[in-house]
């Protein structure tokens, strides 16, 4: 068996997190070629894996064309490219909120809405925000405001809002103690990390200082987390990332598609991984025969 881990022109090689999953492929007898998404064909496959693809937000159309695409010449994608187009907009949270999850307080605004930071603010009845893309990751283009700040950061708003769906979401102020990442294997619980922001920030990411620990979760929150994605179809990987708050466990992301998984943070962490991959390609229909192959391309 050929598997593709699927990555970007910025990643083109594996990223770190990945030779551990690769690993253990291989000694399970599978070759693991790593393959731009948008760049040369690497021959045939039989499956494709959603892995380093952090440019999918400045090529959107252009990406979902090609996981679709891909699964339409027959190669088996994990995820699906059904769930790729659910969760690369962060409106699956409201999805997320219907089964049951609690996200912070969020106000959703199209693309040219013309609304002001303030009014957005005075009209949901928030005090402190997020203001985030739909579309996005690495914390791109978000930022942090209050009725204090609104009036010096309308210009900034107003900007990024008429080229963006954006969200506003209400500030959850315990991220400061740190987000806890739940990572799901074949739709099994498998390893959890905590990442905690620099002081005075409040983005969790490696790239602005975050801070990254193994933990191991309260069963009370493995056993809610498991609910709210077992209410989804089963997805060979998924990340739950949660922040213990005043109304309980809120919902910060959901990521199914570029998640980091964190394989170096538990020694079991890759293995699991390649038998839920070889369990669910096992399982699916073979592909067509001459159709595994491809470069670029044109609610689960």
């Amino acid at each position: 068996m050929r598997i593709a881990f699927l990555t970007c022109s910025r990643q083109p090689a594996l990223y770190v997190d990945d030779y551990a999953a690769r690993a253990a492929l291989e000694a399970r007898g599978v070759a693991v070629v790593p393959w731009v998404w948008d760049g040369p064909e690497v021959g045939p496959v039989d499956a494709a894996v959603v892995r380093s693809c952090w440019d999918y937000h400045e090529k959107l159309d252009a990406f979902l064309a090609f996981v679709f695409g891909l699964e339409a010449r027959g190669v088996r994608l994990y995820n699906p490219a059904a769930t790729v187009r659910w969760n690369v907009d962060k409106g699956y949270l409201r999805d997320l909120a219907a089964r049951g999850a609690t996200i912070p307080k969020t106000a959703w605004l199209a693309a040219g809405a013309g609304v002001r930071l303030a009014a957005v603010l005075d009209e949901h009845g928030l005090d402190e925000v997020v203001v985030k893309p739909r579309v996005s990751l690495s914390a791109v283009d978000t930022f942090r405001a209050s009725r204090a700040t609104a009036a010096s950061l309308e210009g900034a708003f107003a900007s990024l809002s008429l080229r963006k769906a954006l969200l506003v979401q209400e500030f959850v102020p315990e991220i400061a103690r740190g987000e806890t990442s739940l990572v799901y294997l074949g739709g099994r619980y498998s390893h959890a990390v905590r990442k905690t922001p620099a002081a005075g920030d409040f983005r969790v990411q490696s790239d602005h200082g975050g801070t990254l620990e193994r933990v191991e979760p309260p069963a009370a929150w493995i056993a809610e987390t498991g609910r709210v994605l077992g209410a989804l179809p089963e997805l060979l990987y998924a990340r739950a990332d949660v922040v213990e708050s005043d109304r309980g466990l809120a919902w910060m992301e959901l990521e199914a598609v570029d998640a980091e998984l964190f394989f170096q943070r538990d020694d079991g962490a890759a293995a699991r991984f390649a038998e839920a991959l070889l369990a669910a390609a096992s399982a699916a229909p073979p592909a067509r025969e001459g159709t595994a192959r491809g470069g670029g391309g044109g609610g689960p």
